[in-house]
């Protein structure tokens, strides 16, 4: 039997409080040397990436979930498993524009994270 959790009172406000002009989510911005990442022919083999990744969330089941409301008078919303889960919607790779410096960077960064996460679908990306 499926267990089902409700959001607790911190989920709760921070999607309550949530607008397009004020999004909640947290973001990272890590530059990393991502050579050791690329394959023999100088690309980034994204598919055994997201393979190791969607291997490893079964010791983390909220990242697998979606926020669904229960009919009126119900209760809080829950957290439950998201039955069309697709790792290829979390993790993707994004290019800088030329010239590549931290100005194109951080205008990615932005352009990436400005819209709200789309809450029919686990609320992450890579």
């Amino acid at each position: 039997m499926a267990r089902f959790d409700r959001l607790n009172d911190g989920d709760l406000t921070t999607l309550a409080i949530e607008a397009p002009d004020t999004p909640m989510h947290v973001c990272a911005l890590l530059v990393l040397d991502g050579r050791p990442l690329l394959d023999d022919r100088g690309r980034l083999p994204l598919a055994e990436i997201r393979a190791r990744i969607a291997a490893g969330l079964a010791r983390v089941p909220r990242l697998r979930q979606v926020v669904r409301r229960p009919g009126f008078l119900a209760g809080r919303p829950l957290w439950v498993d998201d039955p069309g889960f697709v790792i290829d919607r979390h993790v993707d790779t994004a290019q800088v524009d030329p010239p590549g410096g931290e100005r194109e960077l951080l205008r990615l960064t932005e352009r990436l994270v400005s819209p709200l996460l789309d809450r029919s679908r686990p609320l992450w990306r890579l």
